[in-house]
């Protein structure tokens, strides 16, 4: 498995909450640079915010989605 970073944000509206991925890349270093700009600039709280791991297939990240969401894979 090649591991994979995924920034997750918590996505507010229509009465739903969602975690819906933002950004990824192979090094973590750069997810937490990036996460700290959506915090910074883009008024996102850190507590709405994730930083995953999963390999790198867009599957394995919409399936983490689908499962911090309450949906089956």
């Amino acid at each position: 498995m090649t591991k994979y970073y995924s920034l997750l944000t918590l996505e507010h509206g229509g009465g739903v909450s969602r975690w819906c991925p933002q950004f990824g890349d192979y090094k973590r270093s750069v997810v937490v640079a990036e996460r700290d700009a959506y915090v910074d600039s883009q008024g996102y709280r850190k507590k709405d915010t994730k930083i995953v791991c999963t390999d790198d297939s867009q599957k394995s990240i919409t399936d983490y989605c689908k499962q911090l969401n309450g949906v089956t894979p």
